[in-house]
């Protein structure tokens, strides 16, 4: 967070208490994946809802109510 609000990699190394800028490296390429993940991962999570949600609604408006088990089929 530091380093996205402009603050140099010596000062948050100081703020952490860390001496080598080794272990402030690491720490801030990490935070930078996992929010990269995070970000991915809950994208994908809101478009599979919104695919489903919408999938319902249809199902709903046709009148079609019932619940199946989607029948998986083999492809050649």
């Amino acid at each position: 967070m530091a380093g996205e609000l402009g603050f140099s990699e010596l000062t948050i190394r100081a703020m952490l208490g860390h001496a080598s800028q080794n272990v402030t490296q690491d720490y801030i390429h990490i935070d930078e994946a996992l929010k990269l993940a995070v970000q991915r991962t809950s994208y994908e999570i809101e478009r599979l809802l919104s695919e489903g949600a919408a999938k319902l609604d249809k199902m709903r408006l046709t009148g079609n109510q019932t619940t199946r088990t989607p029948q998986l089929r083999e492809t050649a």
